[in-house]
């Protein structure tokens, strides 16, 4: 299963549970994250990489990224 069908899966079965249940999920959450041991520089480029920060042939990202990630039309227009 990939990341994407595992972020579906996930919100579809979160939704489904009561507004208490929901704060319990995300409460555990939190705790995993506390418990969890610091990235490391390695760890932090390894991210970098997979995120592909500043690595895009893309200049305008930020700047439109509702158009790159919702489709909608571009807010300025290239010249």
């Amino acid at each position: 299963m990939n990341s994407i069908n595992t972020y579906t899966t996930i919100e579809a079965q979160f939704s489904l549970l009561s507004e208490e249940e929901q704060k319990q999920v995300v409460d555990f959450i939190n705790t995993l994250f506390q418990k969890r041991i610091p990235l490391t520089e390695n760890d932090k480029l390894r991210l970098r990489k997979f995120i592909a920060i500043g690595e895009s042939e893309l200049g305008d990202v930020a700047e439109e990224h509702d158009h790159y990630v919702y489709g909608t039309p571009k807010k300025h227009i290239q010249q």
